[in-house]
């Protein structure tokens, strides 16, 4: 919210119309204490919700210590990347070996162009994937 000094002026000459000059005073203490215990209450919900993610954090921490992984990021992203340029790769060299630009295994299955001996799912076509059959299969008629 951003209240430049000419709406603050206009606020409290308001604030002066309305309430008077003999209330005005109460008035702006009431309103220092509400947002004091507005504050308040808004810091001992940060510090509550610290320490409610600070109890799982914690047992994950413990968890990965216990298998030996220092470093859980890069213990999750190196056997991803592994999987990735392994599926890819067939992909890259097949589609460069009949001169087409290489075919995204993500966007696969929209209607991209895939290379030749490879399912939509990115898999090599002689390793058949479980999942629902495709749309034209004439059970689903």
């Amino acid at each position: 919210m951003n209240i430049s000094p000419e709406k603050l002026v206009v606020i409290a000459v308001l604030a002066l119309l309305v309430l008077g000059p003999n209330r005005l005073p109460a008035a702006a203490r009431s309103a220092g204490r509400a947002l004091a215990e507005l504050r308040r209450l808004s810091t001992g919900l940060q510090s509550e919700l610290r320490d409610a993610m600070g109890e799982p954090q914690a047992a994950l921490q413990h968890a990965v210590d216990e298998f030996g992984i220092r470093d859980l990021r890069s213990a999750v992203r190196s056997p991803v990347r592994a999987i990735t340029s392994a599926v890819t790769a067939p992909i890259v060299a097949a589609a460069g070996e009949a001169g087409q630009p290489p075919a995204d295994p993500v966007a696969a299955g929209d209607g991209a162009p895939l290379a030749p001996g490879v399912a939509a799912t990115g898999a090599p076509a002689s390793h058949p994937v479980a999942g629902p059959p495709p749309p034209d299969d004439p059970a689903l008629n």
